[in-house]
């Protein structure tokens, strides 16, 4: 027997998951609906580049995310500037792919760790 739509009942704990953690943004692009085309905010490309985070994992495993990449994506349009550290604000984070390794992750906002807001995208 298969079992459908498991996926709704697991939880990541994005906030737990982000401890310990710097980001780095990359750059910015649109975040388009893959469907239908629709314009839905900004996917903000970031890099960890600090990775403190403690891991459940043997005493002797030393793996970690450091260097790996992510893009936060927020329902509204920002510049972000590239190579300043930014905080998620308000992530959510699905585990996703076919080892389950992959994160998709929406955030309410962004916020610069000098504790700038970055600027709103001018249409």
């Amino acid at each position: 027997m298969s079992l459908h739509h498991l996926s709704q009942y697991q939880s990541f704990d994005f906030e737990r998951f982000a401890q310990g953690k710097v980001f780095l943004c990359t750059g910015c692009s649109p975040w388009i609906e893959h469907n239908t085309k629709r314009k839905l905010g900004t996917r903000v490309e970031v890099v960890i580049i600090k990775d403190n985070t403690q891991y459940n994992t043997a005493p002797d495993d030393t793996t970690n995310n450091l260097f790996e990449k992510l893009v936060f994506k927020v329902a509204k349009e920002l510049n972000v500037p590239s190579q300043v550290h930014v905080i998620p604000i308000g992530a959510t984070a699905t585990v996703y792919g076919e080892y389950r390794n992959m994160l998709s992750i929406k955030c309410e906002d962004i916020r610069l760790a000098n504790n700038q807001q970055p600027q709103n995208a001018k249409n």
